[in-house]
């Protein structure tokens, strides 16, 4: 995996405020589901808000990155 790779978001889900948190994603050909919300953190900018997430599927940590729209995968862990 590369430093910062492009992935797809299956499913979402909402938490206690009703915003939204990646549940499911698939990349390089497989499929990895997430548990629990996770931590987010928001970092304003000039024109769309940069969402930074640290997700669990219970035997790894995902960091991924939202920004506009496109999800990242910045690591695994």
């Amino acid at each position: 995996m590369s430093s910062k790779s492009k992935i797809e978001v299956t499913a979402i889900g909402f938490d206690y405020n009703m915003q939204p948190y990646p549940r499911r994603i698939e990349f390089d050909g497989a499929v990895y589901h997430f548990i629990g919300l996770g931590k987010q953190t928001v970092i304003a900018g000039n024109t769309h808000p940069t969402k930074f997430y640290r997700m669990t599927d219970g035997t790894r940590d995902y960091h991924l990155k939202n920004e506009a729209g496109r999800w990242t995968l910045l690591g695994v862990y």
